[in-house]
This record gives C-alpha cells, sequence and structure tokens, in this order.
C-alpha cells in the first residue's frame, strides 16, 4: 500500500493510503485512454460492499435486457479511507452517462446511502436533504471516508490541471442537474447527481464539505 495516485501514467501524492491495481490485481483490462478529462465524478456505491465486491458488481450488473452494461470507474473509497483505484485516472470508464463519461473521472464511495444500520461496525448519521426537489435522508460518510475523499478529489485536480471547485447556485451547492451549457463550461468536481435526473448520489454534505474548503486553483494552491 502506498499513497499515490496514477494519471496518465503519472503518480501523484495523496495524502491518504492508497491501493493500485497493482497491488490488489483488481482492474477492468482494455479501457481506452482519453486526454483531456476535467471533470470529477462522485458516487456512492448504494451498498456496504468492499473494493472487490463493488468490481464484482460493476462487472457483471445487467440492463433491463439481460445484457451486461460494462461497467467500470476509477476510484473506490473504502470504510477506512483506503483509496483503491481499479485503472489509470485518464482511462475511459463507464460510470456518469452519456454526459459524464468521455470527461469525468469517476470516485465510488461504499455508502450504503439510506439508512443506518450497522455493519462491520460502521454506523451513519442521517441528514435530509433536498435534491431534485424532493426530500430525501441520506446517510453521512465515515470520518476517515471524507478525509480520503477530500484529498483524492484535491489530488486528481492538481493533477487534471482543474480547479477544485463544485456547482454551486447562491450560497449552496447546486442540487439539481446542471443545464448543458453550463457544464460544457465547468471544470471541477460534480456529483451523479448533477449528471443524470434519476440519480441522487453522492449527497450533497460532501459537496458542501468540498465547496466549504480554500478554493484551489489549478496547481492546487489556495485562492
Amino acid at each position: 500500500m502506498g499513497s499515490e495516485i496514477i494519471v496518465g501514467g503519472q503518480r501523484y501524492a495523496c495524502a491518504v493510503p492508497v491501493v493500485t491495481w497493482y497491488e490488489s490485481g483488481l482492474t477492468f483490462p482494455g479501457l481506452p485512454m482519453r486526454p483531456g478529462a476535467d471533470l470529477v465524478v462522485l458516487h456512492h456505491t448504494g451498498g456496504e460492499g468492499d473494493a472487490r465486491a463493488t468490481h464484482r458488481t460493476l462487472c457483471t450488473r445487467r440492463g433491463d435486457d439481460g445484457k451486461i452494461l460494462g461497467l467500470s470507474v476509477q476510484f473506490f473509497v473504502s470504510h477506512q479511507g483506503i483509496v483503491h483505484q481499479y485503472t489509470d485516472a485518464l482511462a475511459r470508464c463507464v460510470h456518469a452517462g452519456p454526459r459524464g463519461n468521455k470527461r469525468g473521472v469517476g470516485i465510488e464511495v461504499q455508502n450504503r446511502a439510506t439508512d443506518v444500520r450497522s455493519e462491520r461496525g460502521i454506523t451513519r448519521e442521517i441528514l435530509r436533504e433536498t435534491i431534485h426537489g424532493v426530500t430525501t435522508d441520506r446517510a453521512t460518510l465515515t470520518a476517515g471516508q471524507l478525509r480520503a475523499t477530500l484529498a483524492l478529489t484535491e489530488t486528481l485536480c492538481r493533477a487534471l490541471g482543474i480547479p477544485c471547485v463544485v456547482p454551486m447556485r447562491g450560497p449552496d451547492v447546486l442540487s439539481t442537474l446542471i443545464l448543458d451549457g453550463e457544464l460544457a463550461g465547468f471544470r471541477g468536481v460534480v456529483g451523479h447527481l448533477h449528471l443524470e435526473r434519476a440519480k441522487i448520489d453522492p449527497g450533497l454534505a460532501v459537496l458542501r464539505a468540498i465547496a466549504a474548503r480554500p478554493r484551489r486553483g489549478v496547481d492546487g494552491a489556495a485562492e
């Protein structure tokens, strides 16, 4: 286990533990490399499965027609705040619909999201949030997950040369779709909820935590 992520074949220091596919053997072979990624897309897994279980689910999930969907993602953050990297950050993964796959680097955070059942010693709090105009209960991240997600997003933004910012509406994070015209000009961190109306992950709390940190430019320095 190290503390570096791989972006375009180059290693970048990250302030939390990182397990790459070289150590774990968990990867998505044959993905095309894609220069020009300029979005970081945050997800939650919708379950409490670990990195191996999440990888298996992505590889085997089927659509309504019974066909394998061929899903993939670049990163996974465990309960303990360990980052697992499945493939190079610039590999074109399938995780965020047509608006996100082309430009986005995906992070799946291990979180059932909808309740606080204690599993493997993990008990979460519930926050009430309004997303796409619908009020819903969302389960919080663990302290380790929040720390790791913030560190990973900042490292990715620095490596990609994009600002570590989220879409805002006035003083708060945008809580619904980002429109095509705005998305075309946006570079930074988004939630899956910003890209597809059927999605509400990763909830607003982690996006608000990113927005509350000192604004960082493309060089990673606080502005």
